[in-house]
């Protein structure tokens, strides 16, 4: 109330602190420019609420107290205490002690106060926004020290984590109750949410697209593997379809970048993390004001795929549910057995980026008609191509290429062929393998072939001087049959691999455990992409703190 006003108005409330006898109020409450003066009278009323969600139930007066702002302006450390009593009583019900700081601007913040005399902030234990001002305290010696803030918008690393950003900031006096603890926590949606999701289903449709052409390699196939093949092909051709859907919808999101619990359930949304959320806390003190402890927290709503609904329970029971079908129908079923797979195919690949890297060593040493060079590089093919004949003795490599004769085309409808060594029996009839079936045939072939390269390079290493254009003619023409059988060793190992896959997916797939949309693959992805954003949120955190 400012005089010549009568009457008194409500300016502003606490929260309400429950089972508490001595309550600290966290809530700021600011008075600016012309507002009030110097002789504007402000009284603290104190309540007690028996039922703070009942409107029916009023809060029982246990006091108010009154004081000017020039008392408070003018008190020591600008901090008055104040009886607190009721109307037409001497007899007190308690105390209440009131704080009052000044605030300025941040030099380089956007204007949201006015000058230090021009506002003040009065609160018991509460500081100011320490993202947009500076809290100046008033010592008892009479000199305010100034305790720098922290902005967000000074922060370029923070400001890559924190979208929409809420601050709240609190103050607490110390036990000796010369000095505060300062606290400012903010909070904001995590930058990455939809970034994440987006990025690794980008890879989930890449490794897709890579079985895919898998498939479409297994050509002259019988007529069941065939259709086994096709039925395969079509079902990683819907996850590409659905798993782009997403990523367009995901990309041509508009709006905040936080799915909230209500959407926990949007299709459209069912990569995305639900609840994803970073906060900061920093803690500083009037006695060190330059030095400060940051506390991050990251939280997130259990990754769960609740767009699929859990009629047939969640990812967890889909997981023991089929490893238990797997485990009790065979070893081809088995997850290891397909890792196994995966693991031998990445290495024979591995190789063949070798050999293909002392190839070109092997060319350009003999372009320069350098002979050390010629050795090493020599040297390095045959150890891969020792490599790879160890690969393919493998016993998947066998396990493989017998699949292969059965899966493919049979040739003899007549079924009067008699066998020999280009014909096998696939326990139905004879069948014609091709020439380049005959794994072993193909490596001995190409141990021949390295030979044949290995003396040529000897033969030029023995010359003191030669032609560049002479070295490169010399080898090129061995080098390039000895890539075309490494082409056809390679053919015959992926093909034999890659039918070990498609007879493990048919096999899951016949005991509805499809390894694409329709099995527990897409819950799985669902909870891994939410699960990554959160982990890679608190990485972030950790390195840019």
């Amino acid at each position: 109330m400012t005089p010549p006003q009568s009457a008194w108005s409500k300016h502003a409330q606490t929260e309400v602190v429950e089972s508490n006898s001595s309550p600290q109020y966290f809530t700021n409450v600011s008075f600016f420019a012309g507002n009030v003066t110097m002789t504007t009278r402000i009284k603290v009323a104190v309540y007690y609420v028996k039922e703070k969600d009942v409107d029916s139930s009023a809060p029982l007066l246990l006091g108010d107290a009154q004081f000017t702002v020039s008392d408070i302006v003018t008190a020591k450390q600008q901090k008055v205490e104040r009886l607190l009593k009721l109307r037409d009583s001497s007899t007190s019900t308690g105390s209440a002690t009131i704080q009052a700081w000044k605030l300025v601007d941040s030099p380089k913040s956007s204007r949201r106060f006015t000058s230090p005399s021009e506002v003040g902030s009065l609160r018991t234990n509460s500081l100011p926004d320490l993202s947009t001002t500076r809290a100046l305290t008033q010592a008892g010696d009479g000199k305010r020290h100034e305790v720098a803030g922290f902005s967000i918008s000074h922060r370029s690393s923070v400001r890559r984590q924190f979208g929409q950003p809420i601050t709240r900031s609190y103050r607490f006096p110390t036990k000796d109750g010369l000095s505060f603890i300062k606290v400012w926590e903010i909070m904001g949606e995590g930058q990455y949410t939809w970034t994440i999701p987006i990025q690794l289903l980008k890879l989930f449709i890449n490794e897709e697209k890579e079985r895919i052409v898998e498939l479409n390699e297994l050509t002259n196939l019988s007529h069941s593997w065939a259709k086994s093949r096709d039925e395969m092909l079509q079902e990683h051709m819907n996850v590409v379809t659905y798993y782009s859907d997403m990523v367009s919808d995901l990309e041509n999101h508009t709006g905040s970048t936080f799915k909230s619990s209500v959407a926990k359930g949007a299709p459209e949304l069912e990569f995305v993390a639900t609840n994803l959320h970073i906060q900061r806390m920093r803690v500083m003190t009037d006695k060190k004001p330059d030095k400060s402890v940051l506390y991050d927290v990251v939280t997130i709503g259990a990754p769960a795929a609740h767009s699929l609904r859990f009629k047939q329970g969640g990812l967890r029971r889909l997981l023991f549910s089929s490893k238990d079908l797997r485990t009790s129908s065979s070893l081809m079923l088995s997850e290891a057995h397909v890792t196994k797979i995966r693991h031998l195919s990445q290495n024979v690949e591995a190789v063949k980026a070798g050999i293909d890297s002392a190839r070109d060593s092997l060319l350009s040493a003999a372009e320069k008609c350098v002979a050390p060079e010629l050795k090493q590089a020599m040297q390095m093919i045959k150890e891969k191509v020792d490599q790879l004949r160890m690969q393919c003795e493998a016993e998947l490599i066998a396990t493989g290429s017998q699949l292969a004769c059965d899966a493919l085309q049979q040739d003899n409808t007549d079924g009067c062929r008699e066998p020999s060594s280009d014909w096998v029996f696939n326990g139905e009839t004879y069948i014609r393998i091709p020439p380049e079936w005959h794994l072993d045939t193909l490596c001995q072939k190409l141990e021949q072939l390295c030979l044949w390269l290995e003396s040529k390079v000897d033969a030029l290493c023995q010359l003191k001087h030669g032609i560049a254009s002479s070295w490169h003619d010399c080898v090129s023409l061995v080098v390039k049959e000895v890539t075309v059988q490494i082409e056809l060793v390679m053919r015959h190992v992926r093909t034999c691999l890659s039918l070990l896959l498609l007879q493990v997916e048919c096999q899951w797939n016949s005991l509805g455990l499809s390894p694409c949309l329709m099995g527990p693959r897409h819950r799985r992805d669902i909870v891994l992409t939410q699960a990554v954003s959160v982990c890679w949120c608190v990485v972030l955190c950790e390195i840019e703190t």
